[in-house]
């Protein structure tokens, strides 16, 4: 099966949010070069500012291309032109209830993607990011096996639901789209059998470090939610970003990285689902690191009642992909916490030479 090799390019859709712009990390520190796709030219200056200061010897390896909106016709005509691999990180993080809206928007743009990537003869790889939404919603206290053949088809149900769409319908929605997205992905590699190799990784709660400055409003996502309540953990608009999801299983930005990695440079990864579920927690589990971080200052007290997740997961081949790298499995629940917590990596606090590690 063809892989691509060091000095390839790839381009990094979602690049400047928390997953997206630590694939592309991974993949300059392996010696791959990288086109992010971002938003906006304030995205595109922001991560030039990080790589320049993370892989300052190799500064004429990371370029940017500007897509306002994925979701247009048309929106990567031209862009993948040169690439041998993909990793599709980007998604609609508008939590709009509308179904009409999100999930038609991105399985159109999912199918736009791939269209252009079967027409552009240089792709031999892509992976998209999908979610574990895609194969289970939380559950507690039913248990419930999850593997690569796992889908969360029941949500489809619940978020095409006829109108009014009101915003407690937000979740299935953004979780439908994920399914939605994914189905037809592997539809269309079914169906029409373009030249590239295909795969996919499902990320649960992610935490780690955030590449982008914390001045910027919103960066960070899952795991500046972590750092928020870390800093502030009695103020309620924290607070409630962790207390009101649903005990999940956690997983460290760096290790979904890895496992992006896997799928384009691996020649036995192919047509593969990988899991991205380590760890099982709920709101006290965050409360205990914090307490070991900083134990001189107060903290709430546990919530009493709370369960951790019920789902059983299969994910013995991500662990697998992961000890090729080096690593003994995931990345431990309290060290990927402390990452969120203390480390200001988008801040030029780290500098890299170019290789991998």
């Amino acid at each position: 099966m063809t892989v691509i090799c060091q000095g390839s390019l790839v381009l990094v859709t979602g690049i400047s949010g928390l997953i997206g712009s630590h694939v592309a990390d991974h993949l300059l520190r392996a010696g791959y070069r990288v086109r992010g796709a971002v938003r906006s030219e304030q995205e595109a200056q922001m991560m030039h500012d990080i790589y320049q200061k993370r892989h300052p010897k190799a500064p004429e390896s990371f370029e940017t291309i500007v897509i306002a909106d994925m979701k247009v016709p048309g929106a990567f005509k031209g862009h993948l032109a040169g690439c041998d691999g993909i990793a599709h990180v980007a998604s609609d993080l508008s939590f709009s209830p509308d179904p009409n809206v999100v999930i038609t928007g991105c399985v159109n743009g999912i199918k736009a993607i791939l269209e252009e990537a079967k027409s552009t003869p240089s792709v031999k790889r892509f992976v998209y990011t999908s979610s574990s939404n895609a194969a289970t919603r939380p559950l507690v206290g039913e248990p419930r096996h999850v593997d690569s053949s796992s889908w969360n088809d029941d949500i489809l149900e619940e978020a095409w639901a006829p109108p009014p769409y009101e915003i407690n319908r937000a979740y299935a929605v953004y979780a439908a789209s994920k399914v939605a997205c994914e189905r037809a992905a592997w539809a269309f590699m079914k169906d029409q059998r373009p030249g590239f190799t295909f795969n996919t990784v499902l990320p649960n709660y992610t935490s780690g470090i955030v590449l982008q400055p914390l001045s910027i409003p919103g960066a960070g996502s899952t795991a500046r939610w972590v750092r928020d309540v870390y800093d502030h953990p009695f103020e309620k608009v924290f607070v409630s970003k962790l207390r009101d999801d649903s005990p999940q299983w956690q997983v460290d930005v760096e290790d979904i990285a890895k496992l992006h990695l896997a799928t384009l440079t691996f020649d036995d990864v192919s047509n593969e689902r990988l899991l991205g579920f380590a760890h099982r927690f709920n709101y006290n589990s965050f409360l205990q690191t914090f307490r070991k971080l900083a134990p001189e200052r107060e903290w709430p007290a546990d919530r009493s009642g709370l369960e951790l997740p019920s789902t059983v997961i299969e994910n013995k081949r991500s662990i697998e992909l992961l000890r090729r790298f080096g690593a003994n499995g995931w990345v431990p629940f309290h060290e990927s916490v402390r990452r969120s917590c203390l480390d200001e990596y988008g801040d030029g606090f780290a500098v890299f030479d170019g290789s991998y590690r």
